[in-house]
């Protein structure tokens, strides 16, 4: 085996490689590699058993294969990887040394290749490339127990399939999306290192917040019992149900008869109760409807208060398994799984933990530094930005130079107001609700059924002005659209290629939003490595532990944060690319002792 990994590290044609295991977390106590295999043109695949039960290695003669195999990993033998990801975790956590010399991650690549989600599995690609069902034949969540010469078969078979995949995408690489994968590629280590640093959990804070959640849910219970709950009832037959969607909009629509804010996304009739909106904005309006501490203005709260709670719940669980190991989240920060080029996260999902609903928001609190303090680097306006960069609208352009508050100034249109009055809210339903949906796509007849709270001509008028002032995104839009329905293909200036949509073709709103969206990504991504190699090339403690949609999130020692904020400011705003100068890109910080508890600076 000695003799086979050595004569391995000397090859010179791409080897593919794959680990097999008892696991997906190398953290685990009980986690083994259970064989590792490899594959190349001309050379009969390979499986070597490691730590499986019928392997029958000495434990010296196992820890001499594993240093072999360390040796292996950091040599410059060119490597192909399905999931590099993941062998680059198990590399660096189980063998202490991360793989040298990937020259192509196929997962990833067979991303960049085809957009639509959940074609870049092994699996699918070996049956529809290969008609092959080899991963059917055996129990992968029970590899250890079964026979080791069929798990070495099917091992051995996953870096074979892996290596003729590899040699299939190489038929449909182009000089843009080989451009789009390098930027991939080099991200992948990046995101691992995060992953490996973990972000530390109080799991004091963890606990009280737990226990208080519980005694909440507890005491919601009792507006089952009012005179209100009681005419529900009476009328439905049934109890009230704070849980439930239908039974929130009979009471509220039905019972209380209070006037709806919105319709639900299938509904067309605000008459009819269960047609009209139970979101948390419409249950934010429903109150000011109600005299407060009134039985109604409880019910409504509940209801508030209860799904975010219930929420809030799973996630306390959620945190309180995954940081157990170490006490530090370990979460997955991913390339390969949407569609419009993004990342993803889990385990847990980084990017969703709530932050706008106060009841969940405090879940923010137990996420806390390991030295100084914790620091977002949001990248001002993105979407704008890369609006205007696409679009390159000389007016946007110029509006976001002079540092034009472009969501205030449409929500006074909105609102018949003066910018000066326009609150915080206002400004972010104008955002969301009007800004955004033109942007993408949509028109002020809908805005104006999901804001009944603007007047139907005032949103008519607020659209004409915002098109009149930004005539060449309006031209932009038209273009993606008719280059998509001629060509079938949207191409992203950072080289990437959208194809499908969510259900097939792309809508008019997935080829406007995707190539917006897709690009301020990259755009970050390509920043966020920049800022990670000087903060390395200055040899800061500092780290990058998380990426939140247009944010890094930093754990810092607090010397180093002057210079920290210098190389943020440095890398955010000069051009990343020799065509994204046409707008001003912004940066923006806020620092904490915790992730709720953030000041801007």
């Amino acid at each position: 085996v000695l003799i086979v990994l050595n004569n391995l590290e000397k090859h010179q044609s791409p080897i593919a490689f794959d680990y097999e295991t008892t696991g997906l977390d190398p953290w685990n106590p009980k986690f083994k590699p259970l064989l590792v295999t490899f594959a190349s043109k001309g050379l009969t695949p390979i499986a070597i058993p490691l730590d499986h039960s019928h392997a029958r290695w000495s434990k010296e003669q196992l820890q001499g294969i594993y240093a072999a195999i360390r040796k292996w990993l950091a040599s410059d033998c060119p490597k192909i990887i399905q999931n590099w990801a993941y062998e680059e975790l198990v590399s660096r956590v189980f063998f202490d040394t991360p793989v040298n010399n990937v020259i192509c991650c196929t997962q990833i690549r067979e991303h960049v290749i085809d957009n639509r989600e959940g074609v870049t599995g092994q699996p699918f690609m070996e049956y529809t490339k290969f008609n092959s069902l080899h991963k059917t034949k055996v129990d992968t969540s029970r590899l250890d127990h079964e026979f080791l010469d069929t798990v070495a078969r099917y091992g051995a078979l996953d870096s074979a399939y892996c290596l003729r995949i590899h040699a299939e995408q190489e038929l449909h690489m182009t000089d843009d999306l080989q451009r789009a994968y390098d930027l991939f590629h080099e991200a992948i280590p990046q995101f691992i290192e995060m992953k490996i640093r973990g972000i530390k959990v109080d799991q004091k804070i963890l606990a009280g917040l737990a226990e208080e959640t519980t005694q909440q849910i507890r005491e919601l219970e009792t507006t089952k019992t009012g005179a209100v709950a009681k005419a529900f009832k009476k009328k439905y037959g049934k109890s009230w149900d704070a849980g439930s969607g239908q039974s929130k909009q009979r009471m509220f629509f039905g019972i209380m008869q209070l006037d709806p804010t919105r319709l639900t996304p299938t509904g067309t009739n605000l008459s009819n109760p269960e047609h009209c909106s139970t979101d948390a904005d419409s249950l934010r309006n429903l109150l000011t409807q109600v005299p407060a501490n009134s039985e109604e203005a409880k019910i409504i709260n509940a209801c508030l208060n209860l799904s975010s709670l219930v929420k809030l719940n799973g996630y306390i669980t959620g945190f309180t398994t995954l940081s157990k190991q170490d006490g530090y989240l370990h979460p997955w920060f991913n390339l390969g799984q949407v569609r419009t080029y993004r990342s993803s996260s889990n385990d847990p999902n980084f990017q969703n933990i709530p932050v706008r609903i106060p009841a969940m928001a405090r879940l923010r609190t137990c996420l806390v530094p390991r030295f100084d303090g914790l620091m977002e680097l949001d990248f001002g306006g993105a979407e704008l930005c890369g609006i205007g960069t696409l679009a390159r609208d000389k007016n946007l352009g110029d509006d976001l130079r002079a540092g034009v508050d472009i969501h205030r100034r449409y929500a006074a249109m909105l609102h018949e107001l003066s910018e000066d009055e326009i609150d915080k809210e206002q400004r972010f339903n104008c955002k969301t609700g009007f800004i955004f949906p033109e942007c993408y796509g949509s028109y002020w007849g809908t805005i104006s059924n999901n804001y009944p709270q603007w007047a139907e001509e005032t949103v008519r008028d607020t659209e004409a002005a915002l098109w009149k002032r930004y005539s060449d995104v309006r031209k932009w839009q038209k273009q993606c659209q008719a280059n998509y329905e001629r060509t079938g293909e949207l191409w992203m200036l950072s080289g990437f290629r959208t194809q499908y949509g969510k259900q097939g073709l792309m809508s008019k709103n997935n080829v406007l939003n995707d190539s917006v969206q897709g690009f301020a990504f990259h755009r970050l991504l390509r920043v966020l490595m920049d800022i990670e190699y000087e903060m390395r090339h200055e040899k800061m403690q500092s780290i990058i532990i998380g990426q939140i949609h247009d944010s890094v999130v930093f754990d810092y020692v607090k010397e180093e944060l002057p210079l920290l904020v210098d190389i943020c400011e440095e890398m955010v705003t000069r051009p990343a690319w020799d065509f994204d100068d046409v707008v001003p890109w912004k940066a923006e910080f806020k620092i904490g002792k915790n992730m709720l508890e953030m000041q801007e600076i």
